[in-house]
């Protein structure tokens, strides 16, 4: 009897650990397909655009796009669908596709986010989940950069000097509600010179603990690591900030994408 309790549970073990290997190969796959969403970096005479993305698991619920439509323009979207998971990316995976034919029509950044709210709202129903997201319109000839943002941080106009100016608009979270937009600011436009960098990011690059006593590094502490990049290629301010939240947390693993 000992023995065949034995057998049972090793047979037991075994599916068990096929299983698991079977979702390890599932998940990775999915971070395969994931990865195709993002971006490749944009390097031209007139504008050069970074891309960094680091997911905590497999798969995540962060979104990023950056696009030329046009010699001229260029769309930077950012995005973050709650929770984490293979939910949350399959979300993102929905969006993605209504992001980019906004793109291509050049939707102005109420239109895009007055559209992308109405497509989450059918694919969120009968969810808890919600979108933070923002997306800027940069005319790269006029200097002007036209932006609308819902529920998501500011986001971070930083200039070559090192100064830091922060760019949001107050209307809601995407997925929860027809009508999203604040009467009095739905969108608003800043104007940049040479040298300045627009720095776009999710919550997961300010909400991390520092080592030493637990406290969160929070928007401000961000804005504080950006002031000492200002004027720095886009390329370097990515790096050097990424080098200091890891020495912040004493770990370069991030616990959010």
């Amino acid at each position: 009897q000992a023995q065949a309790s034995a057998a049972a549970a090793r047979v037991q073990t075994e599916a068990l650990e096929a299983e698991q290997k079977a979702m390890n190969a599932e998940l990775k796959l999915a971070h395969a397909i994931q990865q195709t969403m993002v971006p490749p970096d944009i390097v031209r005479p007139d504008v050069q655009v970074v891309v960094k993305h680091i997911p905590s698991s497999f798969v995540g619920g962060d979104y990023l796009q950056a696009s030329m439509p046009r010699p001229g323009l260029l769309y930077l979207c950012i995005g973050d669908v709650s929770g984490h998971g293979v939910a949350a990316a399959l979300v993102v995976s929905r969006l993605h596709g209504v992001v980019r034919r906004l793109i291509l029509e050049q939707k102005s950044p109420v239109q895009f986010l007055d559209e992308l709210n109405q497509a989450a709202l059918r694919v969120l129903r009968h969810t808890y989940f919600f979108v933070t997201f923002a997306v800027f319109r940069v005319d790269l000839e006029a200097r002007t950069i036209a932006y609308a943002t819902a529920g998501h941080p500011a986001q971070l106009l930083l200039r070559s000097d090192g100064r830091v100016e922060p760019l949001s608009t107050p209307n809601r979270l995407l997925g929860m509600d027809p009508d999203v937009f604040d009467r009095e600011r739905p969108s608003d436009v800043a104007t940049f010179e040479p040298g300045d960098s627009l720095v776009l990011f999710t919550d997961g690059l300010f909400e991390i603990p520092g080592e030493e006593d637990g406290e969160i590094l929070g928007e401000q502490g961000l804005t504080a690591m950006l002031e000492n990049v200002g004027g720095l290629p886009p390329a370097l301010i990515a790096g050097d900030i990424l080098r200091e939240l890891a020495d912040f947390q004493g770990d370069s693993k991030f616990e959010d994408d």
